[in-house]
């Protein structure tokens, strides 16, 4: 449970979100991934929030890069600190 570890959900712009995160390599399994997510969503699928940890580490980029393609303006993001 992220709350009972100091985390938080927060509503994020997915360009903020990939602001404060790694650079994602858009490699051909990085892109093909941000496609099976895409086809995910749009049939109807769950997005998961996208994590930013206490030790810097992330969650989400192909999330964050596949909201962006499909017009998301906010993404539910778990952070810490």
């Amino acid at each position: 449970n992220y709350e009972m570890t100091g985390g938080r959900l927060v509503w994020m712009d997915p360009h903020e979100y990939l602001r404060k995160v790694r650079p994602l390599k858009m490699e051909d399994t990085a892109l093909e991934n941000i496609d099976d997510l895409k086809r995910h969503v749009q049939a109807g699928g769950v997005l998961d929030p996208l994590c930013i940890y206490p030790d810097g580490k992330e969650d989400g980029r192909h999330r964050a890069n596949m909201a962006i393609e499909l017009g998301i303006l906010q993404v539910p993001v778990l952070v810490w600190g």
